[in-house]
């Protein structure tokens, strides 16, 4: 029973079974003067429970173990009173060098972890950082044969301009008639009631164009063919050939009439 013991460690007899410490033992005899520990067997307990697991574990070393046990009356004997203090002491020093113990197998692990978490982060490829690309630039990559931008639904900030990008104009309509500007490629849907929403968002976020921005969404609301381009006047740039036409066929058809 002794022998799994460790430093201070005793097993306490009796009906009430568990662990003691040594450390304790004072305290545990002042409150029980019958209490007594035997050093002999490693075991505590009241005296009666003692000399019952004496007498059916070590009968032959009964007397011996009484005599040296830990108890209040032999603690006043000076040889007994040395041990005990020398056994407090080493139990004292034992577990002071078990807490060390942990506490450097702690911090060692600390290190190796650290060590560890390093080795997988400099492992771990290194990510370029993706570069901002402008909604200029955007645009100028548009082109007939790749895509083109649709800016029918863009948001009030332009970030859903990834899933803006199409690969047929179909029956939508160009923001510019002219084939050499960029804008030519970028597209909105006519039959949409909200696509003047997102034309406005684009040349807010476009720039430059400020001037023309109100008139393009007054134009796309009326159902007019837009041509947004820098340089030209944006009544002019407004100019729906559809309306031009029919204002030109009316011009004649007053004519022939004063003819007549």
């Amino acid at each position: 029973m002794s022998s799994k013991q460790g430093a201070g460690g005793y097993t306490r007899v009796g009906e009430k079974k568990g662990s003691l410490q040594i450390r304790g033992a004072l305290k545990k005899i002042d409150d029980d003067p019958s209490f007594v520990y035997i050093p002999m067997y490693r075991v505590a307990g009241p005296l009666k429970d003692v000399k019952v697991y004496l007498k059916e574990q070590h009968a032959d070393n009964y007397d011996v173990a009484l005599d040296e046990c830990y108890s209040k009356r032999n603690l006043e004997r000076g040889e007994v009173r040395d041990l005990f203090d020398q056994e407090v002491e080493d139990a004292i020093e034992a577990r002071a060098e078990t807490l060390r113990s942990k506490n450097e197998e702690r911090r060692i692990n600390l290190m190796v972890l650290v060590q560890l978490v390093k080795m997988y982060d400099d492992q771990k490829p290194v990510k370029e950082k993706t570069q901002t690309v402008t909604l200029k630039e955007r645009v100028k990559s548009l082109s007939p044969d790749k895509r083109f931008l649709d800016i029918t639904t863009m948001k009030k900030k332009g970030n859903n301009i990834e899933k803006l990008t199409v690969r047929k104009v179909g029956d939508k309509r160009r923001l510019s008639q002219d084939s050499k500007d960029a804008l030519y490629y970028v597209i909105y849907d006519p039959k949409s009631k909200s696509s003047h929403n997102g034309v406005r968002n684009f040349l807010e976020n476009y720039g430059g164009l400020s001037s023309q921005i109100d008139k393009v969404v007054e134009g796309i609301k009326n159902g007019n063919i837009i041509n947004v381009a820098k340089g030209k006047s944006p009544t002019r740039s407004l100019i729906s050939p559809r309306r031009s036409r029919k204002q030109r066929d009316t011009a004649r058809d007053d004519v022939s009439d004063l003819l007549d």
